[in-house]
């Protein structure tokens, strides 16, 4: 008789976490009269009459016929222009959120997510505290299937790009625009944002130095994004 073989151990299944798991199950659930109602209640009517309020106490001041001037003698041309470079990002921003969704172990595809990151921009354009960023986590894991808490973990890895990024456009518009001239009145300018990239380039080695002993204190999938621990084989 042949000696069977012991079983292979099977690779633990990833468990979600809970309370974020639990909020996504409730967010699921919401039917459109809930939703009607948190977007057209009380205190929602009062915190749009506000700043509307305020607008309208602010644009006293304004002088409308010279912004009316001023819009006229715009190009016509170079609006159009500006209008379809900044919209042709957005396939770019799906391209690297797809990216970064693949790296959490996830495969979607950027034309895909087009739509979802541009229903986010226009949520964000509407609500304060970037609350388009969680709107369209949930959007991805309602059509995908993902897990909340791995698409909330890509928004924050891409939140920390474009904070890497917009540092370097200020550094590189800066030499460029006053060249090898220290102004005087911008030292106080230079000396911040010295402090800053030496705080955010000792944040980042701190972070890949210390990953394995802090991974604990993020979840799984933030972990498998910032490569604190490796990803668990298929």
């Amino acid at each position: 008789m042949s000696r069977r073989s012991p079983p292979r151990p099977e690779h633990p299944t990833h468990v979600e976490d809970a309370t974020i798991e639990q909020l996504a199950e409730v967010a699921g659930h919401t039917d459109e009269l809930a939703v009607r109602r948190q977007l057209f209640g009380m205190r929602e009517l009062v915190s749009t009459l506000i700043p509307l309020a305020l607008i309208a106490v602010f644009a006293r001041n304004v002088d409308w016929s010279e912004a009316a001037r001023t819009i006229g003698r715009s190009n016509p041309l170079l609006v159009a222009c500006a209008l379809v470079v900044y919209y042709a990002t957005f396939p770019l921003r799906a391209a690297r959120w797809a990216r970064l969704l693949r790296e959490g172990g996830a495969d979607v595809g950027w034309r895909d997510l087009v739509r979802t990151l541009l229903l986010g921009w226009f949520v964000n354009s509407l609500v304060p505290a970037k609350l388009g960023d969680l709107y369209r986590s949930y959007l991805v894991k309602r059509r995908f299937g993902i897990s909340l808490s791995r698409t909330v973990g890509v928004v924050v890895a891409e939140r920390l790009l474009h904070l890497i990024v917009v540092f370097g456009l200020l550094v590189g518009g800066g030499y460029v625009a006053f060249g090898r001239t220290v102004l005087p009145d911008l030292w106080i300018v230079y000396a911040t944002g010295a402090v800053l990239g030496l705080l955010i380039a000792i944040g980042l080695v701190a972070i890949y130095a210390l990953g394995p002993k802090i991974a604990r204190f993020f979840p799984g999938e933030v972990r498998r994004i910032g490569r604190l621990v490796p990803r668990p084989c298929a």
